[in-house]
């Protein structure tokens, strides 16, 4: 949620992110959209200068190698300020994610690259506080500045599709192959049961059992400048959003819940913090939609295939508290103190 109601103009800025990625959407290139005196700038190899000669701030997303050291000490004696942004606790991650032995061998360079900022920014208080605790030496401020959605771009679906089906989607890698056993266990016994769902996965198969089924689908992944348009144009009735209750989740944002929600589509989600905040802030209605145990994840699915108003309903909640709490015309005045604060305004 927005802290921050009336904050001055920002700097003239600019959003450096580390690859064009769902990352870079939530946390550069929707910011840039609504920060004014603002540039998106993505160079893979060598960044010029000269590019940002009249920019007095910069965004960067979560540098950790000698090249991103020696540009960031560059952009510093260059008179820049720096922004150093985070959105993942990389000191936590599960040893079954594939990036986890990566980013183990990186750790040191968060803190040294962070070492350059004047300040850093995270996406949740859970994020927050993990940083305190890893990068709490250097001195740094610590602002939290939530993902947001942008409403123009994700939009609910104008296709009517009324053939009687029910169509439950799921989009992610294997980098959550950890998260979704408890809720894939139930969906091979309600595809049996209910001859009108549809299953879709996008980014990665779903159950074993299902593979090759008539009525599941699996889609590749998506380019992210697609991914908006893409959402919506597949209809899905339901998304699910499991998550294991592990630390480095704690500190994960509701990306997934609130792309559901600027859908008007109702979100099955694990009672986990960035989902279980989620739905304290729309009420009890919402909260319904929270799953604890494999036995939920089975019955409250098997009411939202059977109950299209409740489906319709969850929907609309789902919409108006992401829209409420989670609009990037909200949000963004966050980043605005966040910029103003790194050059000392704030």
């Amino acid at each position: 949620m927005s802290s921050f109601s009336s904050v001055p103009e920002p700097p003239p800025s600019a959003w450096l992110p580390a690859n064009l990625d769902a990352c870079a959407l939530y946390r550069e290139f929707i910011p840039h959209l609504h920060t004014t005196q603002s540039m998106f700038l993505f160079r893979p190899d060598r960044l010029h200068l000269n590019e940002l000669k009249d920019r007095e701030v910069v965004v960067v997303q979560r540098q950790v190698t000698p090249e991103n050291l020696k540009a960031m000490k560059m952009l510093k004696a260059s008179g820049k300020k720096i922004v150093y942004d985070l959105d993942d606790n990389m000191w936590e991650l599960p040893s079954w994610n594939p990036a986890a032995k990566i980013f183990k061998e990186m750790r040191e360079g968060f803190e040294v690259c962070a070492a350059e900022a004047d300040v850093v920014t995270v996406s949740t208080r859970g994020l927050q506080a993990a940083c305190e605790i890893h990068l709490g030496a250097l001195g740094k401020r610590m602002l939290i500045v939530p993902n947001a959605i942008d409403f123009e771009l994700f939009r609910p679906s104008v296709l009517d599709r009324d053939d009687g089906n029910v169509l439950v989607g799921w989009g992610g890698s294997n980098t959550h192959s950890g998260d979704i056993v408890e809720a894939w266990d139930v969906l091979p016994a309600l595809v049996r049961r209910h001859e009108n769902l549809k299953l879709e996965f996008v980014g990665m198969d779903g159950p074993k059992e299902l593979r090759g089924h008539a009525r599941v689908n699996t889609r590749p992944w998506v380019p992210v400048g697609e991914f908006a348009n893409r959402l919506s144009a597949w209809s899905w009735d339901i998304s699910l959003a499991p998550l294991s209750d592990i630390r480095f989740n704690k500190s994960k944002s509701n990306i997934k819940v609130l792309e559901s929600a600027a859908m008007k589509i109702p979100c099955l989600m694990s009672d986990v913090q960035p989902y279980h905040e989620f739905a304290f802030l729309g009420g009890p209605d919402v909260e319904w939609l929270l799953c604890n145990t494999k036995l939920q994840w089975k019955e409250k699915l098997e009411r939202l295939i059977e109950d299209a108003e409740w489906r319709k309903h969850l929907g609309q909640v789902m919409y108006d508290t992401a829209k409420k709490y989670f609009d990037i015309n909200v949000i963004k005045n966050n980043w605005a103190y966040a910029l103003n604060h790194a050059c000392g305004r704030c």
